[in-house]
């Protein structure tokens, strides 16, 4: 019997022994939390200035590190389609390389239609390695507001209108990216789904609403991709500015999603010193105003604790120091936009489209069959790549509609044929309110 008892308890000691290997097996701390001390050291030895200096924009795609204590910038890269070329360090200029032409990716629209997370992965895994090319550390994107207008100015930038597809895909984009050395900012957090009176607009919504159907893509990004930076939104929520939205950011993000990185403010979308700063926003893109002396004022008058401003240098220092730094003369030396990369933007353009009827097997086109095809409209010959400022790439090159079906078509006697159908016009007529549409046109 005793001898049954010893057998009993060093079993029952593997067991346990065995159990407590493949817990600490499972468990995986966040590259956020893996330097909490090395980073309790470094703001101790910080200066309150330098701690501010910080919390704002050095340049238009920059915040500041700390270079005495080895402290990089952190570098933005622009998206959420394409790394943005470079631009001059004060505006939207292009500084003119011969490096920066980036892969132009399909839109989160195009993506979301192709209804995989294994393209989403690629998608920002490629986005990443263009990023880290240009010495990028965080990527701004991806774009995952639920699409609820039609017309919206950046409906094509966001994923769907559906909450659990763009959920995982959202997930799926931030590992890609992740997973090969650039952060996400998830944006833009949150209820930004109009750009009408996007600066200004109050978003009424019910809890359950924006639980279910709008904050599922961030919760998801957040928790279960580990997403490293999020974007507040240009708009307010329940009558509070989203950059200085204690909801949203302190009591949602923070304290219910467990989000440990840091947040950012849309470029110009802070609007207060003091109420920011409590209440969740780390840094002003892209200058100062409010987080500048401003801030600094505000907490040697005691109305910002320090301890306040600790919080958010530690939320910084986490990406920081989860993300490799570039030094700048390693970056830009070989073009952006590689076979790679630009494989990737093709295989999900091609998942993207989606046939839903095929009459008389009209599709592929058989070319014993049909000698001449008509393509009509201006997009058929437009490039798109620059067409938006939000989400601009210059593109190493770009096949429009036309240039590709011509091609496809080339060795074959069937002749392609285009036609304007409608006249192009200006920004100054749209805003002017000139139709595009001739009487004729009105008369189809």
């Amino acid at each position: 019997m005793r001898n049954m008892n010893k057998l009993f308890t060093a079993l029952g000691i593997t067991l346990l022994t065995a159990c407590a290997q493949k817990s600490n097996e499972s468990v995986q701390v966040s590259p956020l939390m893996q330097n909490e001390d090395k980073i309790t050291d470094l703001i101790s030895r910080m200066t309150l200035e330098e701690k501010v200096n910080m919390l704002h924009g050095k340049h238009m795609f920059s915040s500041a590190g700390v270079e005495r204590l080895g402290i990089a910038d952190v570098e933005y890269a622009d998206g959420p389609f394409g790394i943005r070329e470079e631009m001059e360090p004060h505006s939207w200029n292009s500084i003119g390389l011969t490096t920066d032409s980036a892969a132009f990716f399909p839109t989160g629209s195009a993506l979301a239609a192709t209804w995989s997370e294994d393209m989403a992965y690629q998608y920002g895994m490629g986005m990443a390695k263009e990023a880290r090319l240009r010495g990028k550390d965080m990527i701004l994107a991806p774009a995952i507001n639920i699409q609820r207008l039609p017309t919206g100015g950046r409906t094509y930038e966001y994923l769907s209108e559906d909450p659990i597809l763009s959920a995982a895909l959202a997930v799926q984009y931030t590992l890609g990216a992740q997973d090969n050395g650039a952060a996400v900012c998830l944006k833009h957090y949150a209820l930004n789904n109009q750009e009408n009176d996007r600066g200004s607009i109050d978003v009424k919504v019910s809890p359950r609403a924006m639980r279910e159907i709008y904050l599922p893509p961030f919760e998801a990004a957040v928790k279960e991709a580990d997403a490293y930076g999020v974007m507040a939104a240009y708009n307010k929520v329940e009558g509070y500015w989203c950059s200085e939205n204690g909801m949203l950011l302190n009591q949602i993000l923070r304290d219910e999603w467990g989000f440990h990185g840091m947040v950012i403010s849309d470029w110009g979308g802070v609007h207060a010193t003091v109420s920011a700063a409590m209440n969740g926003m780390d840094v002003e893109m892209p200058g100062d105003r409010y987080f500048g002396q401003a801030l600094l004022d505000s907490v040697k008058a005691g109305a910002v604790p320090e301890s306040v401003i600790d919080n958010k240098v530690r939320n910084i220092l986490r990406v920081r120091l989860a993300v490799k730094a570039i030094p700048k003369e390693e970056a830009n030396k070989i073009m952006t936009s590689q076979p790679e990369q630009q494989q990737i933007a093709y295989n999900v353009a091609s998942k993207s489209i989606v046939l839903l009827k095929n009459r008389n097997k009209l599709l592929s086109i058989q070319t014993d069959k049909f000698k001449k095809i008509a393509v009509i409209g201006d997009n058929a010959v437009r490039e798109q790549a620059l067409g938006g400022v939000g989400s601009g790439v210059k593109a190493l090159y770009e096949v429009t509609p036309l240039e590709g079906l011509a091609q496809h078509l080339k060795g074959t006697d069937v002749k392609v044929e285009w036609a304007q159908g409608y006249r192009a016009f200006s920004k100054q007529e749209r805003e002017a309110g000139v139709s595009p549409y001739t009487k004729a046109d009105l008369s189809w």
